[in-house]
């Protein structure tokens, strides 16, 4: 669940904030690491209020923050409140829809299902392994095609190219808010007619992928998965389900 904490901020705020900020953003940084805060700012023109989305089950982290505040406690916030956010749209939100469900125990997951999932997080961490056996990985942005099928553009002179080149194995994690996705499969290099039909899925995700198309040297991989585990940290206890073979093709 996502909370909004909103500040009004004083008509000096600007004036005054410098001798308070190094302090704010050192509880604002602490915040984040903890996990707790996920966004947080203050607005322009004018600069009249602030706004901090923070993570959680209860509205606690956001309201203890605020208690601590420099800001609050030096009168640059006229008032504050928090209010519990319902997210419904983008990779970290807190709600989804039925047919973005991940598998559960007890449910057969539909390969839609497990498609839209994947398509809302857009960009995952793909490993593979080097020439010395040392794992590597790299942040990309991946398209899904309704045959789950994972597609992305990288230059040949990358060393995930070179790497999945070399061997094929690739693993791939997904995180959307609570959920998470482990995919583990084998990747090749499509040409042809092929890498058509997965271009037509990845330039409507990505349509500025059209412009990389031009990059001297670029690629495109593909990946088929053979094993996938979803993860919802947002049950009690987190459900935990493990796909592969009949339960992958069907």
């Amino acid at each position: 669940m996502h909370y909004l904490l909103e500040y009004d901020l004083t008509p000096d705020y600007l004036d005054r904030r410098g001798a308070f900020r190094g302090d704010h953003l050192a509880l604002a940084h602490q915040a984040g690491m903890r996990g707790q805060l996920v966004l947080g700012g203050a607005l322009s023109e004018p600069t009249d209020r602030a706004l901090l989305v923070f993570q959680g089950s209860s509205p606690e982290a956001a309201e203890a923050f605020a208690r601590a505040d420099p800001y609050v406690a030096n009168g640059l916030v006229a008032s504050w409140r928090v209010r519990p956010w319902t997210t419904v749209v983008g990779p970290d939100a807190s709600f989804r829809f039925a047919d973005e469900s991940l598998p559960s125990d007890g449910t057969a997951p539909s390969r839609e299902s497990l498609v839209r999932f994947l398509r809302g997080a857009r960009h995952g961490v793909v490993a593979s392994t080097a020439a010395d056996g040392e794992p590597q990985a790299a942040v990309v942005g991946l398209a899904v095609t309704d045959a789950l099928e994972l597609v992305f553009d990288t230059l040949g002179t990358t060393r995930k190219a070179a790497n999945l080149r070399r061997d094929g194995r690739a693993a791939v994690v997904f995180t959307r808010g609570t959920a998470t996705a482990q995919l583990e499969g084998v990747a090749d290099e499509p040409t042809g007619p092929e890498l058509e039909r997965l271009l037509e899925v990845y330039y409507d995700a990505f349509p500025d992928g059209r412009e990389r198309a031009t990059w001297p040297g670029i690629t495109w991989f593909r990946v088929r998965p053979t094993w996938v585990r979803t993860t919802d940290f947002g049950a009690e206890p987190p459900a935990v389900t493990e796909l592969s073979g009949d339960g992958l093709r069907t």
